[in-house]
């Protein structure tokens, strides 16, 4: 997809835009906007990116970074047994896009501004936020990483 929406096929083959046109409508891209701290979620019509859902983060807060899972990651376990010989499944969402800001919080007892790290997961599907974890007196840089369903961040 370039600047202007538009989506390429390479190779641009008849056979390649076959297989597109057929997958096309379950295809969800996502860009990254440091500028507004926002994310955009397009899907695909007519060979245009059409924004359908945008996760903008509050007002002050800048992201950091983000990690996505790794699309040829092998799944080490599916699940775990458990002492009555059943299945604990996990639950694994492979569009889960990891994201770290930073931010200013006012103290009101101090009188101050103390440093917060936020931490989000995104279904870049749908574009909800799955989770968020707040770190009061954090700061960056932020390093993430996830694997099957864990996500390590320091």
């Amino acid at each position: 997809m370039d600047s202007a929406r538009k989506v390429h096929l390479l190779p641009d083959t008849a056979k390649t835009r076959e297989a597109f046109s057929k997958r096309s409508s379950r295809i969800v891209l996502y860009l990254v906007d440091k500028e507004r701290s926002a994310i955009d979620g397009y899907g695909i019509r007519e060979m245009r990116g059409e924004v359908i859902w945008t996760v903008a983060f509050p007002k002050g807060e800048k992201l950091l970074t983000l990690s996505a899972q790794r699309m040829n990651e092998a799944i080490r376990s599916a699940g775990r047994v458990l002492g009555n010989r059943a299945v604990l499944l996990k639950y694994l969402n492979k569009n889960l896009l990891a994201v770290a800001t930073g931010t200013q919080e006012r103290n009101e007892r101090v009188g101050q501004a103390d440093p917060v790290v936020r931490v989000y997961l995104i279904d870049t599907v749908i574009g909800a936020i799955v989770h968020t974890a707040s770190h009061k007196d954090a700061t960056g840089p932020v390093e993430i990483v996830q694997s099957e369903n864990v996500v390590i961040y320091t």
